[in-house]
């Protein structure tokens, strides 16, 4: 996929793979190669570039599953055809206000869409199944102090799946650089910012970081989703200084996951990143970092870098 022209920034989660059946987007996948999407998804709203770095993002739905996607524009395809960043599958059927017509082009004119998490499915992703294989257990065990930094906080999906599967006490701080994400997360992806359990912070993933480093905080848990408008890592969320600082803020058996796209349908090879990515965190971490490759669910192949720390 290709990069956006802000790719220095830590920016938003990226799907590039769906669910274990057959869903609408695999269904689109399997009618297109390239252009815009048709007429038989239900468009929520759309967001403007805010300015010459943006991307244009889509927010749209299957009304048949009661599924929510955002799109990113990207150069070379039509205007609201993009990598899939986020996808989340609601409870329940399509509510009829979300199927009302845009006012405007404005998101002001957009109605807002509500949703509830459906947790009779998986998160979507093998990349997002295996951080909650591995992040609910501990949080369960830690009987409700446990700390879960995320840094890319996408449609929200991996935030709702964490407060409805750990008990009381789990606190989740997201980090996210774009507005319009956060944004959409709440009015389309259901997701409730609660001062005890899930703050966001807005900013470039590693200046935040690096803030929380020199804070004092420490996590649990470090989940890295973070994509610049494609399947690209923007440096500031893979470089020494950003692994450093997870260093610093990892607590004695804590865990860090660090997702790493892989080949797409433009990009057969996938993107390099985690040939440098990965030297910096065994650096860091030595044997306790490892890279693994996810593969199956009719998803294409991907990366996560998994770091497991001693307990003492």
């Amino acid at each position: 996929m290709l990069l956006s022209s802000f790719s220095v920034f830590c920016l938003f989660a990226a799907i590039p793979v769906v669910a274990t059946h057959k869903s609408f987007l695999q269904r689109k996948r399997g009618q297109r190669i390239a252009g815009d999407w048709d007429d038989t998804e239900v468009k929520l709203c759309t967001f403007e570039a805010q300015s010459d770095s943006d991307n244009r993002i889509k927010v749209f739905a299957d009304e048949e599953e009661n599924t929510r996607y955002v799109s990113f524009a990207r150069e070379g395809h039509a205007t609201d055809d993009g990598f899939i960043e986020s996808m989340q599958k609601c409870k329940g059927a399509f509510p009829d206000i979300c199927k009302q017509e845009n006012i405007t082009s404005s998101p002001k004119g957009c109605a807002t869409c509500p949703c509830e998490l459906d947790l009779d499915h998986d998160a979507y992703g093998n990349y997002q199944r295996r951080m909650m294989e591995e992040l609910v257990p501990r949080c369960q065990a830690s009987k409700g102090n446990f700390h879960v930094l995320l840094v890319g906080l996408g449609g929200g999906a991996l935030v709702q799946q964490i407060l409805s599967q750990c008990p009381k006490g789990t606190m989740v701080n997201a980090v996210e650089y774009d507005s319009r994400m956060i944004e959409i997360a709440t009015r389309f992806f259901g997701l409730n910012p609660s001062p005890h359990e899930f703050k966001v912070d807005k900013g470039d993933g590693g200046e935040v970081v690096a803030a929380h480093a020199a804070q004092g905080k420490t996590y649990d848990m470090v989940l890295v989703d973070a994509f610049a408008g494609g399947t690209h890592v923007p440096e500031s969320c893979r470089d020494a200084k950003f692994v450093g600082n997870l260093h610093r803020m990892l607590r004695k058996g804590g865990m860090i996951l660090h997702n790493l796209a892989g080949p797409t349908y433009g990009n057969l090879e996938g993107p390099d990143d985690y040939k440098t990515a990965m030297p910096i965190y065994k650096d860091a971490f030595g044997n306790n970092a490892k890279l693994e490759e996810l593969q199956g669910n009719l998803e294409f192949p991907s990366r996560l870098i998994v770091v497991q720390t001693p307990a003492e």
